[in-house]
């Protein structure tokens, strides 16, 4: 944690916050997705710790890239690259029900 800013939280959930955080050796971007493991159980512990080696382990242009994870002993912490477009939900509610411009889906 000590090589990243945090900047600002964009994102909230039932167990934790999504952060836009920076490398403090550049200016590249990320999110670090903080999960609050100390209010989970066993088995949302497990799953929270399962997602990092699904997310780890998929390489593909249109996923968002992990970066690293790793834990203290209250949360655990994913870091992934940053997209600034904002998120697909969000895009999509804002169409109210209209297509998307071919080119926007492949910007």
């Amino acid at each position: 944690m000590e090589k990243y800013d945090k900047k600002k939280v964009i994102g909230s959930g039932a167990f934790g916050q999504a952060w836009l955080i920076q490398l403090k050796t550049d200016d590249k971007k990320y999110v670090m997705k903080e999960i609050k493991i100390a209010k989970m159980g066993k088995k949302e512990r497990d799953d929270a710790r399962k997602e990092v080696k699904v997310l780890s382990e998929m390489k593909h242009p249109y996923i968002v890239s992990y970066v690293e994870s790793f834990e203290d002993p209250t949360s655990l912490f994913i870091v992934m690259d940053y997209c600034d477009g904002g998120d697909l939900h969000t895009r999509i509610q804002a169409q109210h029900g209209a297509l998307f411009n071919e080119e926007l889906i492949l910007d």
